[in-house]
């Protein structure tokens, strides 16, 4: 059985040592321990004391909560996922279509997302075109004055610079814009798959890049229809003499290994429509309003919600009081200390179904104090836009969301373009009471390797795991972020293994503002290196060879994976190196398998997927992970 975890590291000895430490420094040239009596009476505090200390560390949960909230010590809360919903109009239509904030949507048979915000598809149409060569006069007001288009052709061959000008109706930010262009078979010399274009939309900061979603004319080399996602920010401005909406398409240089235009595409017409539109979520039920009770008119008081909130509560929480035949807002504050008795606050406390009004408190003069005001008695009070939900079920990959539950007119589905990331089970008590030692000794600062990881997860909790090591250069150090990683299904790719920028970004600035000065801290992803299984088994009787197949895939997936994976179950651990004989184990004890024919190891490239050649031991460094990488399984029957 497992030691319960200790709020203090310190045994018997620990506190003998520090306890003559102590007197050494109160009472100059005492005598060392054993050769004086006092060492006695030493030695019977510090085992009174150590006895304390491991009761203390087995009461109850509910006295162990009290006392880590009396050292400050809070478990964190669950933690919601985020991504972005893009969701697509069943056609082109000439009204906008508006998407509801708290908008449902999810995986099937799995988390549920809901909008944070309304989005509306503006149904735009195009104005006029024209294509600018490089180096010429911008777009003139008489050229686009008349409603029959503009043309004009790109230089020839096309040079950087050249470009595609369409004005539009009206602009649509964060939406999903069809251009339906007719194009001669004309641009020739370029990769379809890559062609040397960039799309761009204006805005109030400049042009922004837009992401193209579908490309069906090839780079403008015959008709079809190119789909791009417009900025969050689209805009009016004015270019050369006209002042419009516009997106534009550039010629841009090639990139290597990719060729130029040998001749210029012909754009004879185009016309858009909105066909969808980008919208933040985040995974839980969006609660529009609950209504939390009555107030009884009394200092502290705490009403409770049916679900513990998962969203941070400066984001769109808001608490109202019924004052006055209004609904009025209170301010949502993380503590009363600098509240006075008239302010209107309340604590709405992430990952706790707690709401609460300021108490009244003594002060050492003998006067009352309040901190905070007091609804009135028999005032309504209720939330709006709270969240339930949380937790690494959440972090979902990249169009995996596709169920609507919430029916909008005229949406014929949903996607999301990027995976979910940020979300993260909640700290359980076990966990909060390891972190305590940290929390007492480091106080914030980062000066041990222990320290750099502990904070490292304090500043991205949503990550799978983090691991602190020495770097090369005297003082300085290696803080490696592994995502976290489903366990579900084996079909994971590498890119899910790279923390997103911002994730690092966060790290390192509040790394930065605890390290000791002079330390140099790096955050990267660690080191990855893929493990090929190629093994022939017989499949025991009766069993089925698809689900054989299936069941040794999964099982070499599972076992060396970077965050659910190892012997314990919680990740393979670094620098371990994978043998064949644990290999031969790990398939071995699969349902269905009734012999191990033959295994053979191989490291893989994860990036180019290239194989070296096959090995009884892949070693790997202090820095380094490994992952089950295209594992490939023949069954046969005996």
């Amino acid at each position: 059985m497992e030691d319960p975890p200790r709020l203090d590291q310190r045994r018997f000895q620990d506190l003998v040592s520090d306890a003559q430490r102590f007197l050494d420094g109160r009472i100059p040239g005492a005598d060392p321990i054993g050769e004086d009596t006092a060492t006695g009476i030493l030695e019977a505090a510090a085992l009174m004391v150590d006895e304390l200390l491991v009761r203390l560390d087995q009461v109850p949960d509910r006295v162990h909560g009290a006392l880590l909230d009396l050292v400050g010590v809070q478990p964190h809360p669950a933690r919601a996922a985020r991504t972005e919903l893009t969701f697509w109009r069943a056609a082109p239509g000439e009204e906008d279509t508006v998407v509801p904030a708290g908008t449902s949507v999810g995986v099937l048979s799995g988390p549920v997302f809901s909008t944070l915000r309304p989005l509306r598809l503006v149904a735009v149409s195009a104005l006029n075109y024209q294509i600018v060569r490089a180096g010429d006069e911008p777009v003139h007001l008489d050229e686009f004055a008349h409603h029959s288009p503009y043309g004009g052709s790109f230089n020839s061959p096309p040079v950087p610079g050249d470009a595609l000008m369409v004005a539009l109706s009206a602009p649509a930010p964060s939406c999903a814009l069809s251009l339906n262009m007719t194009c001669s078979v004309a641009g020739l010399g370029v990769d379809p798959r890559h062609p040397p274009l960039i799309w761009e939309a204006s805005t109030r900061d400049g042009w922004r890049p837009c992401q193209v979603e579908a490309d069906e004319t090839g780079g403008l080399c015959g008709p079809g229809r190119v789909t791009i996602h417009l900025p969050h920010n689209h805009d009016r401005i004015t270019v050369g003499s006209v002042e419009s909406v516009w997106v534009r398409c550039c010629i841009v240089e090639a990139g290597p290994g990719n060729p130029s235009y040998a001749q210029a595409p012909q754009v004879e017409e185009v016309s858009v429509a909105t066909v969808g539109g980008t919208v933040g979520a985040i995974q839980g039920e969006l609660v529009a309003e609950e209504l939390l009770g009555v107030s009884d008119g009394r200092p502290g008081q705490c009403l409770r919600m049916r679900a513990p909130t998962a969203i941070d509560p400066d984001e769109n929480v808001v608490v109202e009081v019924f004052e006055y035949d209004s609904w009025v807002p209170w301010s949502i504050v993380s503590t009363f200390a600098d509240s006075g008795p008239t302010d209107r606050v309340v604590q709405v406390v992430p990952g706790s179904a707690e709401v609460r009004f300021g108490p009244s408190l003594r002060e050492p003069d003998g006067m009352q104090r309040s901190y905070g005001a007091t609804p009135p008695d028999g005032a309504p009070v209720r939330i709006r836009n709270h969240l339930v939900g949380g937790g690494r079920l959440g972090n979902v990959a990249e169009r995996t969301i596709r169920v609507l539950h919430t029916t909008v007119p005229y949406i014929a589905n949903v996607e999301n373009r990027v995976r979910a990331t940020g979300g993260h089970d909640a700290e359980s008590a076990d966990e909060a009471r390891r972190r305590v030692p940290l929390e007492l000794r480091g106080r914030g600062r980062a000066v041990t390797l222990d320290d750099f990881e502990y904070l490292a997860r304090e500043a991205a909790p949503e990550v799978g795991r983090v691991r602190c090591l020495p770097d090369e250069a005297p003082g300085s150090v290696r803080v490696l972020v592994v995502p976290w990683v489903s366990e579900a299904g084996y079909g994971f790719g590498f890119a899910d293994l790279v923390p997103a920028h911002d994730t690092l970004q966060r790290i390192t600035s509040y790394l930065d503002e605890r390290r000791v000065i002079g330390t140099r801290v790096l955050v990267e992803p660690p080191r990855y290196c893929g493990v090929t299984v190629v093994t022939k088994v017989r499949a025991a009787a009766r069993a089925n060879k698809e689900k054989v197949v299936d069941a040794v895939r999964r099982q070499l997936h599972t076992y060396y994976h970077p965050t659910t994976g190892g012997p314990d179950g919680d990740g393979w651990p670094f620098g371990r190196p994978v043998v064949m004989s644990e290999a031969f184990s790990v398939v071995q004890r699969v349902p269905g398998v009734d012999l191990v024919e033959d295994l053979l190891l191989f490291p893989s490239d994860p990036i180019t997927g290239k194989r070296d050649d096959s090995t009884q031991r892949i070693t790997v460094g202090d820095d380094s992970l490994v992952f089950s990488f295209d594992p490939q399984v023949q069954v046969v029957t005996a």
